[in-house]
């Protein structure tokens, strides 16, 4: 995993555990810009609420990402996350993909599931996937322990402790 995700999921579950609950609106104009680290080149990644319906969101992904060879390659595209998942999916696809699909039923985008943060908070300790490239979904459910339904991605189980 990540050093920039097990921050971010270091900071939720840190927020969930303070006496003060803090609100972040999940609206259109949202926007998330994350820093990632490569040996090609350092860019950032920004992510944009552009829709919030009564059974999904859609976010838009926009990145310059360098190349290697002196050139930035521009990645543009969208995702709809179902707003169940948002409440209880395990697979965090933090990874978007210009050959993916623009949905991964069972699957999150922008964070961790409420199940997992609520069950971080409750025991300390929660299970959850992160997905990285492109792959069969037979795969990702043998990987998750899920059944097997639609277009995912490669997937590495993780135990979150706080």
């Amino acid at each position: 995993m990540s050093g920039g995700l097990l921050l971010w999921l270091a900071v939720s579950a840190g927020l969930l555990m303070a006496r003060d609950t803090v609100y972040i609106p999940l609206c259109a104009g949202l926007t998330i810009v994350t820093a990632i680290s490569r040996p090609e080149g350092d860019y950032e990644s920004i992510k944009t609420v552009v829709d919030v319906g009564e059974r999904s969101i859609t976010l838009a992904y926009s990145a310059q990402v360098p190349t290697g060879r002196g050139s930035l390659r521009i990645w543009r595209m969208r995702r709809t996350v179902l707003r169940e998942d948002l409440g209880t999916a395990t697979l965090y696809a933090h990874d978007f993909n210009s050959k993916g699909s623009q949905s991964i039923p069972g699957s999150t985008a922008l964070g961790v599931s409420t199940a997992v943060l609520r069950a971080l908070k409750r025991i300390g300790t929660a299970m959850a996937c992160t997905s990285a490239s492109p792959i069969s979904t037979a795969r990702r459910a043998r990987a998750c322990g899920w059944k097997a339904g639609g277009t995912s991605s490669s997937s590495r189980r993780t135990t979150i402790s706080v």
